[in-house]
């Protein structure tokens, strides 16, 4: 016999979403298994040549390396284009 005051309940539950995992949630974690499984097959060396240095490094730290290049030339940008904008919108 099925309690007729928590069958509604269940059903606000269901209704809402809550009690499922959320399509952004299972794409983050696929996402991030995908990165870590990249991550340790490429554990071989590899030469890199960046301008007039030449180097072998493990190919796991050049792509760590040029992950984290890109982000700070990311925040670079954007604070720059965000100043340009507010001088632009205070003429």
């Amino acid at each position: 016999m099925m309690n007729e005051s928590s069958e509604p309940r269940s059903a606000a539950i269901a209704a809402s979403g809550r009690g499922r995992f959320s399509p952004r949630l299972i794409g983050l974690a696929i996402a991030i298994a995908v990165a870590v499984s990249f991550f340790f097959q490429n554990g071989g060396r590899t030469r890199i040549w960046f301008l007039l240095f030449s180097f072998t490094s493990k190919t796991r730290t050049a792509i760590i390396v040029a992950i984290a290049l890109g982000v700070i030339l990311d925040r670079v940008f954007l604070s720059w284009w965000g100043k340009r904008k507010a001088a632009k919108n205070a003429q």
